[in-house]
């Protein structure tokens, strides 16, 4: 995320037909503009050089010139420099060029374009270039906006390569960066638990996520999204550093052969910090394409939107495009921001036809400077989720949490662009909008409703006048136990780890709506307890067997794991449990679901009974009364 060099522009796709007497011969290239930047607008000319006759011609005999005026009878000015008078034509006939560079090129009215011969290098004399050109087009433009274009011709759908993703926006979903660093910096140790305690927050409102590397402490961020059902846009993070760099190459080649990606991207931001050259990025690029077992997966790079219109020939690498594309770096008021993306986007499409695009950056600081604020991101975001809908592109919000580390490189305002704070709490702006409204009220103990129907007798071990007969038959119904076969539900009989790791799970994806399809193979609770890891509810090396019976601790710490506090909101006070002091490592647990009028002990003297095993009967008294605030005591 950094300051680019230009802010760019609006599009205007040109569709006419040549003009009388302006016709090419047949079998000589032609220009075809496809983007041209209104007057004031700092961007780039793109286009296409193509045969009218439709024979094939080698891209690399060409090259695009272009001088610039500030108006008629004025002083010729060649660009995009005076070292680098002209733009390389890409492999499919592609090309962009600069423009403004400097001094008063906005303001240029009148721009002329022209093919030249790869061998010619065009200078200060307009005239000599013009001679020399092969082709030549005319733009003029005035301060109203109004743009000519001579001659105007239809551009032809370039034949390039290109895959789509697959990834679509959603109504119901966001798109998110996943920084992860809401603690230290990359590089300084990043837990298992926190990318783990991350991804479960972000997965109540978004479907899809990007991370920022592939190997050391952001792999397991990998297995985790697949677990939790998110489709990731999986990065290797490249820099100058060539040996880590290989590594990150083949731990993005193998979560792709996990099947974990739904698109692999090779380098974020790459050319803009200047790690890599554009030859040594597509040398990535295809490297990581010619090792993917699934060759549907495409294969891109994300960088500044004005970098990937400078280097055609990455864009042609790349199965389609990731722009990066931040208006408040540009400086660019809130009023205007929609507008400037949207033109910068627009260019993008212009210059490489055909290609699905992902913008893989955007959002708004919520504090740090002048324009910054959450008011102010809130309606960014919401004036940006409107047009991806719209014109169906899937953006990638950044960030999903504040990251304080980027104070260092970005200033004030470099910390505070994630939706949640610090603390993974959504921020009050983003609240207020219409999309996290709606996602909110998804979640929630409503969501408790009966999936099943239950009749008296169903469980012939289940008697109507058994004190746990309601809560068996609310375990069933909301989905939460099933039977044991055979038509019993074996209340008084132990229950197991595995199997009250499928209540939490379970307890856990209804409560936040998520229909997790959960990881099948190996023993039947191996998916429950990938997700219950991934979802926080379990932690690492917890438990060594999960066949064995479970003990009432374990329970308490399983299952009160599985909800948030606002769903176990205190409804009495318990300062004291005879045998929990609440020091222990289950202690906090059971005293939440005692002040939740889950659970109230074994006795009348309130004992709790820890080390004990635990019945089904019980297990389904604490389940149903978690889902449902009815059955509580």
């Amino acid at each position: 995320m950094k300051k680019t060099l230009c802010a760019l522009l609006a599009a205007l796709m040109l569709a006419s037909l040549l003009p009388a007497g302006a016709a090419a011969a047949a079998g000589t290239p032609v220009i075809a503009l496809t983007h041209v930047p209104a007057y004031g607008e700092s961007a780039v000319f793109a286009g296409v050089v193509f045969m009218e006759d439709g024979s094939a011609f080698a891209a690399e005999n060409f090259r695009i010139s272009l001088y610039l005026q500030l108006s008629e009878g004025d002083t010729y000015w060649v660009k995009p420099t005076y070292a680098t008078p002209y733009a390389e034509v890409d492999a499919d006939g592609t090309f962009s060029i600069a423009y403004a560079t400097g001094g008063n090129d906005r303001q240029a009215q009148i721009i002329h374009i022209m093919l030249i011969p790869a061998d010619f290098t065009p200078g200060s004399n307009f005239a000599e270039t013009k001679a020399r050109a092969l082709d030549y087009v005319k733009v003029t433009r005035t301060a109203d906006g109004g743009v000519t274009v001579s001659p105007q011709r239809e551009a032809p759908m370039a034949s390039i390569a290109h895959k789509n993703s697959g990834l679509t926006a959603s109504s119901d979903h966001l798109a998110v960066n996943v920084g992860f660093y809401t603690e230290g910096a990359p590089g300084g140790g990043l837990s298992a638990d926190l990318i783990r305690k991350q991804l479960d927050a972000v997965a109540d409102f978004a479907d899809t996520v990007r991370f920022y590397g592939a190997a050391g402490e952001l792999y397991p961020a990998y297995e985790t999204a697949h677990t939790l059902g998110f489709k990731v846009v999986g990065t290797a993070w490249l820099s100058r550093d060539k040996a880590a760099n290989q590594k990150e190459l083949d731990a993005l080649i193998e979560h792709c052969n996990k099947g974990y990606v739904s698109v692999a991207c090779v380098g974020s931001e790459t050319l803009l910090r200047g790690d890599l050259t554009g030859e040594e990025l597509i040398a990535d690029i295809e490297y990581v394409r010619s090792h993917l077992t699934d060759q549907t997966i495409p294969v891109t790079t994300a960088d500044d939107a004005g970098k990937l219109l400078e280097q055609s020939a990455v864009r042609t690498a790349c199965d389609l495009l990731m722009p990066n594309c931040y208006p408040y770096w540009e400086d660019v008021e809130l009023s205007k921001a929609l507008a400037s993306f949207a033109s910068t986007i627009a260019a993008i499409q212009a210059a490489g036809p055909g290609k699905e695009i992902i913008v893989s950056e955007t959002g708004w600081p919520t504090a740090g400077g002048t324009e910054a604020g959450e008011a102010a991101a809130a309606q960014y975001f919401s004036a940006i989720r409107d047009w991806s809908l719209a014109n169906h592109t899937l953006v990638l919000w950044f960030d999903a949490a504040d990251e304080p580390w980027k104070t260092a490189n970005e200033g004030a305002d470099g910390a505070h662009w994630g939706l949640m704070d610090t603390g993974l709490v959504l921020k009050d702006g983003f609240a207020e909008t219409d999309f996290f409204r709606a996602a909110n009220a998804k979640i929630g103990l409503n969501n408790f409703t009966k999936k099943n129907v239950y009749s008296g007798g169903m469980f012939r071990d289940v008697a109507n006048s058994a004190w746990y007969e309601k809560n068996v038959a609310a375990a069933y119904e909301y989905g939460l136990m099933n039977g044991k076969g055979g038509g019993t539900f074996d209340p008084l009989g132990e229950i197991t780890i595995a199997e009250v790791i499928a209540i939490a799970c379970r307890l856990h994806d209804t409560y936040h709506a998520r229909n997790v399809d959960y990881p099948t193979g190996g023993k039947w609770y191996d998916g429950y307890v990938q997700y219950a890891l991934a979802a926080g509810i379990l932690h690492d090396g917890q438990f060594s067997d999960y066949e064995r019976p479970a003990k009432r601790a374990e329970v308490a710490e399983i299952l009160a794991s599985a909800l948030p506090d606002k769903a176990l909101a205190a409804r009495k006070t318990v300062d004291s449990i005879p045998d929990v002091t609440g020091a222990e490592r289950y202690g906090a647990a059971v005293y939440r679901l005692y002040c939740a009028g889950v659970v109230g002990g074994v006795d009348t003297a309130g004992n709790y009974a820890p080390a004990r095993t635990i019945t089904r009967a019980e297990v389904a008294a604490i389940a149903t009364r978690m889902a449902d605030p009815a059955l509580r005591v």
